[in-house]
């Protein structure tokens, strides 16, 4: 199989030393004056016009990217954060037990949620026999799991390329020997909610990440003290029945859930569609039995 075009670089530093994203490629006049540079090193780069590209399924739009001018007389610099293969095989030394490396395609191996490490665990049996670390506290106080450590990592490098499409497309999940493309495993509630609504609704289920901001947290009505934490979703993002979907995270401890408004929260596990009855809205619900079940994002 060919190598993959390399995943077009997000920034570029021109001769007056400004920096500019990939949109300052399409403006007319262009604001930056010539040579570019990569934004994270010296190696010079040519801005790419949007385009279309065609395919079987019609034309695909092709956002502006700069890329290196020529990769055998200079390539990215040794530690460059846009030497986007670089960065990812960082992430592949760093969660080794998590993220497998298929050709030019990096593997997030999904654990099973019923895993996930207890208050004050160390390590954790994942359900086939080896034992994973989990050594990194989560806000409940509990060790966190190593799958969403690792599904963090790569949603921050992706944000970091901008989520390039093709950058996108180098990543993808498997569970029980499934492979799951990554935006059919990780979704943003803000921009993602109507297409998390219709992955919920489909049969073939899987542990999935939503990443959102808190707006709003208020304890169980029924005075349990359990704690709920809203995600922003759009009014606009409606689910398959028409209601708003409202993604949400509920805990009957507390502890597992101690956020502030305003935080950008990250849940893995077996989110759940909830119609509410008599209600606008529909829940995308993820219930926290356990403290490693979310992570500050930021």
């Amino acid at each position: 199989m060919p190598e993959r075009e390399r995943v077009g670089i997000p920034r570029a530093r021109d001769a007056k030393n400004g920096l500019f994203d990939r949109g300052a490629i399409d403006e007319s006049p262009q604001p930056f004056k010539k040579p570019l540079h990569c934004g994270g090193c010296t190696a010079p780069v040519v801005a790419m016009p949007g385009t279309q590209r065609r395919s079987a399924a019609g034309p695909v739009p092709v956002i502006p990217y700069y890329r290196l001018k020529n990769r055998k007389e200079h390539d990215h610099d040794d530690g460059c954060s846009y030497h986007f293969d670089e960065r990812a095989g960082d992430l592949v030394t760093e969660h080794r037990e998590e993220i497998e490396r298929d050709a030019d395609t990096y593997v997030l191996i999904l654990r099973d949620p019923r895993s996930l490490a207890a208050p004050g665990d160390d390590e954790d049996d994942d359900g086939d026999g080896r034992m994973v670390r989990t050594d990194v506290e989560s806000s409940g106080g509990a060790a966190l799991h190593p799958t969403i450590q690792a599904a963090r990592a790569i949603a921050r490098l992706l944000r970091h390329f901008q989520n390039d499409p093709d950058a996108l497309a180098r990543f993808e999940a498997t569970y029980h020997g499934a492979r799951i493309p990554w935006t059919d495993f990780f979704f943003d509630a803000e921009q993602d909610a109507a297409r998390l609504s219709d992955r919920l609704s489909a049969p073939n289920q899987y542990p999935i990440a939503v990443l959102g901001q808190a707006t709003l947290i208020q304890p169980f009505k029924s005075g349990s003290g359990g704690r709920s934490v809203h995600l922003h979703t759009p009014r606009g993002a409606k689910g398959p029945d028409g209601r708003w979907v409202n993604a949400v995270m509920r805990a009957s401890n507390p502890r597992f859930l101690g956020y502030a408004v305003g935080d950008a929260i990250l849940g893995y596990g077996s989110w759940e569609l909830y119609p509410e009855s008599g209600g606008p809205r529909v829940a995308a619900c993820l219930w926290c039995d356990t403290g490693s079940a979310t992570v500050k994002f930021e």
